[in-house]
């Protein structure tokens, strides 16, 4: 009896919306075209920014779930200039249309290749047509009655800006006074920044010993453990862990290997040399 009883509630139960199906469509055919994470999205919808901004929340909700780590982007403007900009490796272009039925269609293609990623073999750069379409419900018909109101725009706003490439980033207290700080790492040097970007200290990696072969583009890592700096550069043979003490960075200990995760226990990995990677200790 039970077992009757929950099939039929099941089959009350109202099924995914049309724009829920149409994200899921889309983000079917983008997993399926292969394209690489940070994924920038750029969506469209001339005359229904309401329509635009649901189904925008929907894709990208999706998109973060299978880890693309989608970064949305102004519907106005280069869409791969925008793509570059954010440090994206692929760009998902879409176009909303609502004329019968909603249909989402355009393209998905690579706006990024780091040729020194240490792998064997590089890939092909990943481009395909996307497109699905549903019938509208109701759903969709109220929000294309939307009024035509300018859409919220979150646009990002630097914190700082370092005139060589950045290794690792990391956000955690340093100081103790419950407000975390940012750590930004180099080839060379590892700093500590306030939260409005100001620099509250900056140390060189002079006294460590060189990688025998280091990784070919800045790469390496930090981890805030406890109050504590753990810093870990793929241009060096060991690491520092670091204590933010009367506004310079104290050493406390070495690393001899990159510490990924505080734990307890903490957890270490082990540069690849010449490659921008790192495999489990």
């Amino acid at each position: 009896m039970r077992g009757a009883l929950l099939l039929w509630l099941l089959a009350q139960a109202p099924g995914p919306g049309a724009l829920e199906t149409l994200a899921d469509g889309v983000c079917s055919q983008v997993l399926a075209a292969g394209a690489p994470a940070p994924l920038a999205v750029s969506i469209s919808a001339p005359g229904h920014p309401a329509l635009a901004q649901a189904f925008s929340t929907l894709l990208l909700a999706r998109l973060a779930a299978a880890g693309l780590q989608p970064a949305p982007l102004p519907a106005a403007g280069d869409a791969e200039a925008h793509a570059t900009a954010h440090g994206a490796r692929a760009l998902l272009r879409l176009r909303l249309t609502l004329d019968g039925r909603l249909s989402a269609a355009g393209d998905v293609l690579s706006s990024w290749e780091n040729i020194f990623s240490g792998r064997a073999q590089a890939k092909g750069k990943p481009a395909a047509v996307v497109f699905a379409e549903v019938a509208p419900d109701g759903a969709v018909q109220a929000l294309a009655r939307a009024p035509d109101a300018p859409a919220l725009l979150l646009a990002a706003a630097p914190l700082a800006s370092w005139p060589v490439r950045t290794a690792a980033l990391a956000t955690g207290d340093m100081d103790g006074d419950g407000r975390p700080e940012v750590a930004v790492l180099t080839e060379e040097a590892v700093e500590v920044l306030g939260r409005d970007g100001h620099l509250l200290a900056r140390r060189p990696f002079l006294a460590l010993p060189r990688a025998e072969v280091p990784a070919r583009e800045a790469f390496g890592t930090l981890c805030i453990c406890g109050g504590l700096l753990y810093a870990f550069s793929g241009a060096h043979a060991a690491g520092q862990v670091l204590a933010l003490q009367d506004g310079a960075l104290v050493p406390v200990a070495v690393l001899s290997r990159p510490v990924v995760a505080c734990g307890p226990p903490r957890l270490e990995a082990t540069p690849v040399p010449g490659a921008a990677r790192l495999v489990p200790s």
